[in-house]
């Protein structure tokens, strides 16, 4: 679900309180508690959904970039040096 579609912030909400205390929740973000509010505009929302996501949580932080992101940049640059490559060989570009 993306936070930046109409309606997922407080979709986003209303399961985690639906689902408190009741079942486990796992949530992945690359974003620390601090910078919810870029996500979810409400200052008492994003207060209310970290304390009901960090009552009895166990937080694994891996200190680690994205995968996606590594791999998303890798592949750029790869097809950067390919254009590049290409030009220096005088190829005509793609459209």
């Amino acid at each position: 679900m993306s936070a930046s579609m109409p309606g997922a912030r407080s979709c986003c909400s209303e399961i985690i309180t639906e689902r408190e205390e009741k079942a486990s929740v796992a949530i992945a973000t690359n974003l620390p508690f601090s910078e919810w509010g870029t996500v979810f505009p409400d200052p008492r929302l994003v207060a209310a959904i970290v304390d009901r996501v960090t009552f009895n949580a166990h937080i694994l932080q891996t200190g680690t970039q994205s995968y996606r992101l590594r791999a998303s940049k890798k592949t750029l640059t790869n097809k950067r040096e390919t254009t590049s490559a290409a030009r220096d060989r005088g190829e005509p570009g793609r459209p």
